[in-house]
Order: C-alpha cells, then sequence, then structure tokens
C-alpha cells in the first residue's frame, strides 16, 4: 500500500480550501477542494505507472481522464469511466430479486477490488456479464451497501481499468436508489476479443455463477483458440513432410500460383511447415489424403442429396469450422429447410448479429492459400455469406439462420417466401414516411426498375399509396395514402 502524508491545507480569502496529499516519492496522490457554501468538496486522485513521476490518469467523480504525449509536444487528453445514473426504489427492489448466474454477481464494497477483478476478467473471456459492487449478502438475500460517494471508489475503478480500459470492454456507472443509502457500482464486461487477466496477471473464465481459474495447458489453449488468438490450423503432425511437398496438389497450385518455387521452400517461408512437419492447415491443403491425417475432421456427410446449391454456406463451414473438435461438418436436408452444422463456436468477437458486417477468419492460411487455386471455391472473407443471403432475397425467400450454439454453429435455410413485394412495402411505409423506387428494389430485392415501377402504379391504383407532391425524377416517392380530411 502507497504511504501518503498530508502535505498542508491552504484557506484562501473566499474561505475555499485546498488539501494536497502527497507519496513518499513526493508524487501528488490527490487533491481536494472544499468550496465555501453548500457546495460539495471534489477530490481529484492521481494515477501513476510504477515508478513514474507523471500521472499517466486522473480520476474526478468517477471519471477518467487519460493524458497522452503527442510529438511537439502536443497532449490529449480522452476521457472515459462510470457515470451517476438515479434509478427508482422499485428499480433497486427488482434488481437485488435477480439471482446471479453466468451473466450476474453482486459483491460486498469491502471485497478488495483486485479479488474483484478475477470476476470481471473472467466475464470479457467468456460471454461478458454485469458486475454490482455495493450489494451485501445476508442469509442469500442481497442488499444495498453502495459506496459513501464517487471518490470512494477510485481504488475499485483504478483497478478495474487494469484489467480492460473503460470504453473498450467494460462500461460502468454509480447507481442512486431512492431512499437508499451509498452508490452501488454496476459495470458492464463486454465479451473481449482478447483474453483479460486479472490484477496478479492469471486468467479466469465464467461458467455458471463461478469464476475459474484458467490453468496453463489445454484449457488456456483452448481458451486463446476461442479468442481467435491462436488457431488450431498452426498445429503440426506427426506425419511425413513429403505428402505435402511432393503431392499432385502442391504440384498444381506452385504451377499455377508460383511457378518458380520449389514446394519444401515455399511451405517453410509461408510457415506452412515447422521443424520439419507439416501443419494442420498445410495438410488440408496439399495433401492428396488429408482425411488419414485428420480423420474425423475431413468429411462432409450429406444425409439427402440436396436439390439446390449450398456452395457458399458449405464452403463457408468447411472453410471457417473449428479444426481441433473432433466432427464432420454435417448437411441434413428436409422437406421445408436445409441445416448445415460446422464444428466449433464463432471464432473470436464475431457473433450470429455482426457476422455479415465483422471480418475474422479462424483459418486465415487455410482461406488465403485455397483462394490462390486454380477457380477457388471460396471469395474473400465474409464475402461468401453476402452473396448467399443476398440470393435467397432475390428469390424473396427468408434469409439463412445462424445459430450458434455450445460447440457448433448452425445455420438453417428455410424454404420459406417472405411476404409478396405489394406486402413489404406497406409494411414499410408504415414506419418510413416515404419510399423510392431505388429504395423499394432494395427493400424487396427486385433487381428491375421498370418491374418494381409496375407495382408502385399497381398500390396508387388500388388507392394504397399515393405521389409525395414536390418529389420528381430520382426523388419520386410515394407514401401511403393519407385519409381525406372532413
Amino acid at each position: 500500500m502507497t504511504r501518503v502524508v498530508v502535505i498542508g491545507a491552504t484557506t484562501y480569502d473566499d474561505g475555499s480550501t485546498v488539501v494536497v496529499l502527497r507519496d513518499a516519492a513526493g508524487r501528488v496522490v490527490s487533491r481536494t477542494v472544499d468550496p465555501t457554501g453548500s457546495a460539495p468538496a471534489v477530490t481529484t486522485t492521481y494515477l501513476y505507472a510504477g515508478g513514474g513521476d507523471a500521472a499517466w490518469a486522473q480520476i474526478t467523480n468517477g471519471v477518467i481522464t487519460q493524458t497522452e504525449g503527442l510529438p511537439g509536444g502536443v497532449t490529449w487528453a480522452t476521457e472515459s469511466g462510470v457515470r451517476r445514473m438515479p434509478i427508482s426504489a422499485e428499480e433497486a427492489t427488482k434488481l437485488l430479486s435477480r439471482t446471479e448466474g453466468h451473466f450476474l454477481d453482486f459483491k460486498d464494497i469491502r471485497i478488495a477490488p483486485s479479488k474483484l477483478t478475477q470476476h470481471l476478467a473472467a466475464f470479457c473471456n467468456a460471454d461478458g456479464g454485469d458486475l454490482y459492487v455495493g450489494v451485501s449478502e445476508t442469509n442469500g438475500v442481497f442488499a444495498w451497501d453502495g459506496f459513501s460517494d464517487e471518490e470512494d471508489a477510485n481504488g475499485h475503478i483504478q483497478a478495474f481499468e487494469m484489467v480492460s480500459p473503460f470504453g473498450v470492454d467494460l462500461y460502468g456507472e454509480f447507481l442512486r436508489a431512492d431512499g437508499l443509502a451509498g452508490l452501488v457500482l454496476h459495470v458492464n464486461a463486454l465479451k473481449s476479443r482478447q483474453i483479460r487477466t486479472s490484477t496478479d496477471g492469471k486468467v479466469y473464465k465464467r461458467l455458471g455463477a463461478q469464476s475459474l481459474r484458467v490453468l496453463e495447458g489445454e484449457a488456456l489453449t483452448a481458451l486463446r483458440r476461442a479468442k481467435g488468438v491462436e488457431s488450431f490450423e498452426d498445429e503440426t503432425l506427426s506425419i511425413p513432410i513429403d505428402s505435402v511437398t511432393n503431392s499432385s496438389a502442391i504440384i498444381e497450385y506452385l504451377i499455377e500460383a508460383v511457378p518458380t518455387a520449389e514446394p519444401e521452400i515455399y511451405l517453410r517461408g509461408q510457415y506452412l511447415t515447422h521443424e520439419g512437419k507439416p501443419t494442420v492447415a498445410a495438410t488440408l491443403l496439399f495433401a492428396d489424403e488429408p482425411q488419414a491425417a485428420l480423420p474425423k475432421r475431413c468429411g462432409i456427410k450429406v444425409y439427402r442429396y440436396p436439390t439446390e446449391t449450398l456452395h457458399e454456406v458449405i464452403t463457408n463451414a468447411v472453410l471457417h469450422r473449428d479444426y481441433s473438435v473432433l466432427d464432420d461438418v454435417h448437411i441434413r436436408i428436409f422437406e421445408n429447410r436445409i441445416e448445415v452444422q460446422s464444428p466449433g463456436r464463432l471464432p473470436g468477437h464475431i457473433t450470429p448479429s455482426n457476422i455479415l458486417d465483422e471480418r475474422l477468419s479462424r483459418n486465415p492460411k487455410l482461406v488465403r492459400h485455397l483462394n490462390r487455386f486454380p477457380d477457388p471455391p471460396n471469395k474473400d472473407v465474409g464475402e461468401g455469406l453476402d452473396t448467399a443471403f443476398a440470393s435467397m432475397k432475390k428469390l424473396n425467400l427468408r434469409e439463412p439462420e445462424i445459430l450458434e450454439r455450445d460447440h457448433s454453429v448452425l445455420v438453417i435455410i428455410r424454404h420459406e417466401s417472405l411476404a409478396s413485394p405489394e406486402q413489404q412495402l406497406i409494411e414499410y411505409l408504415k414506419d418510413n414516411p416515404a419510399v423510392r423506387n431505388e429504395q423499394a428494389r432494395d427493400l424487396t430485392g427486385i433487381q428491375s426498375e421498370s418491374r418494381m415501377q409496375k407495382i408502385l402504379k399497381g398500390l396508387v391504383a388500388a388507392g394504397e399509396i399515393e405521389h409525395v407532391p414536390g418529389t420528381t425524377k430520382r426523388g419520386y416517392s410515394y407514401r401511403l395514402v393519407r385519409p381525406q380530411a372532413d
């Protein structure tokens, strides 16, 4: 613990007082300004890295301000941290009635901040969660027992910043409830793109209502792979090196992609071999029989012969599956849907909700080198699924549904028609003031401008929509028919 001494208190002519505390090295630890009148005193706490003389950040009223030096003597200050949020007594009671679990933890303010960082790191390394500091528990009953003020939580905020900076994976607020004493610190921890550690440098992961230590070895390796920090494709296999250096696949590949390269030199330069052994990626790409080296990982089982092409979805499943999982890609054909199941969860920060917008490849070497083959089956990262979704829309069929399960990803392609173009336009105009031909085509998937114009004119003739006065040419718009005034 840092030893601090009061250097002195200065009282000014207007009656205000400033108290400065310094540590044993003479650095300012805090500065409290107590103005005259009823205004509360304000304390600013200064944070230092190791034995550095300059504070890297300061905390005032729960807000952290970081100052960074830029070339030319310029400084840049950024604010993050914790704001105050008032809630009603009813909302507080509802909060305290919740049950702790995989996404929720209540903690007493008397627990050391360093201990609490274990739970924040665990949330970040799993699926995210909410930590409430300032809630005591007696015989299984939770009670509001918060901090006296924001400054009382400075030590907690400083410790939490060591897990992840506020505004990156952590977002916080002080909760002030009507009729209840103290402030409860609520920290929302998001699922992190990288592995987060507690202040002692150890790794934890949330499992149910527990924050469990992730030990070195297979568990930590699995977590690193789940985060996308490393990939199973880089693991080496105990098979002869010539299975990839003297295969017909590598010869065909080099003739087309790099005619002057020798297989062994090329593979070593691309980090596809290591210490005389081929990697998983090299085996999948260039071994003539990869299933012999990777049994139960290279098959695609089709339970019924598909009646329509599933090229993009199947390619995506094969390329981005988790090859450390002992299972095949499964394709199931039903009368009204096709299911494509690939082993492993989605990589890193990818979720079913952001998969069309974000880009991350679990097996980048596999994706990159396969794309160099003549007539490659894969598009650039992310484009395959975009094409799959767009193709369904063009046929006026429901978009594929992507589900993330405990150990696999399931894509469901249903043969279900969307509403008619006319119905889609009417529903759109119920929530929007107007629509243009171009917007209507994007909405319905109809590419032909003349066909869409015919549909719009049909809705006008039916008395459903009307021209928006004042709009012409490319801006010509339609709206729902407005009822006539009496």
